[in-house]
């Protein structure tokens, strides 16, 4: 059981120390994500590290470590999870109500490369007057029909 244990701390360490590397790789940069599991995982490794310890059946350095490692991975992750949370303060302050609804209007369009139908969606863009227009898998023949 306790190897397993340190096995699943030591994968924990892992996982956490990759995404400090900065390194570009997908899968290095896909750890970012999971930091709320990581968390988690994190907590429930520092608590089952406990239950040897308080027993005194195990070695207790090797406990104290692997309590440490997992305590301090959980501090990271939970210091990079609080930016999210409603701890944290605000980036930005509350724009003050005004007599008039500010809205901005915004239009996605998944034009699709293979898509021609070029004309349909500047009437809709004409009727729906949004005031930022964004096309996705547009290619150069979507931009140079929407210029005219």
């Amino acid at each position: 059981m306790l190897t397993l244990l340190h096995c699943l701390t030591l994968l924990l360490l892992l996982l956490t120390l990759a995404p400090l590397s900065r390194r570009p790789q997908w899968w290095i940069r896909g750890l970012d994500f999971p930091r709320l599991q990581l968390l988690a995982l994190a907590t429930a490794l520092a608590a089952l590290y406990m239950v040897p310890l308080l027993n005194s059946k195990a070695p207790a350095h090797v406990l104290v470590i692997g309590l440490a490692i997992s305590l301090g991975c959980a501090i990271e992750h939970g210091r990079r999870l609080i930016a999210y949370s409603r701890f944290a303060r605000p980036e930005l302050e509350s724009c003050p109500a005004t007599g008039e609804q500010s809205v901005v209007r915004i239009m996605i369009a998944n034009v699709l490369m293979s898509n021609r139908q070029y004309s349909k969606l500047v009437e809709l863009v004409s009727a729906q007057e949004p005031d930022l227009v964004l096309f996705l898998e547009s290619d150069k023949a979507w931009v140079h029909s929407a210029g005219e």
